[in-house]
């Protein structure tokens, strides 16, 4: 297996975790300064997705960015399906149980939108 191009060292981790802090501190200290009607744009920024997509660019360039874009939906996707699980099980089946079964509708959701795009994609190589 080939090794990543970045290595670790406690200085890169310092820099990237300054970075990210930094990235999430201007976009948190930007929702106390604009207006009011910014406040969905706010809030709807990723601010997490963010800081990780330029320390992997300028770590690793532009081609793991773009994967991590382009497979986004399918993770979003997952993100929903388990937020929206645990919201029903945590009252009913409690933390453990409740995060488990959010587990698993994550894993079948993942497991569905895969099975989709294979077929979408056998329906267009079938088309051609």
């Amino acid at each position: 297996m080939a090794r990543p191009a970045g290595r670790f060292s406690w200085a890169a981790l310092m820099v990237r975790a300054l970075l990210a802090a930094v990235i999430i501190f201007v976009i948190t200290g930007l929702a106390h300064v604009l207006p009011a009607a910014w406040a969905g744009v706010m809030a709807a920024f990723p601010v997490t997705m963010y800081p990780f997509l330029v320390i992997l660019h300028l770590t690793h360039g532009p081609g793991p960015v773009a994967t991590v874009i382009k497979h986004y939906p399918a993770g979003l996707g997952a993100l929903l399906c388990y937020a929206l699980c645990v919201s029903f099980t945590y009252p009913t089946l409690g933390l453990a149980l409740g995060t488990l079964a959010g587990f698993a509708v994550a894993t079948l959701w993942l497991a569905a939108w895969t099975r989709l795009q294979a077929w979408q994609g056998a329906r267009r190589a079938a088309r051609t």
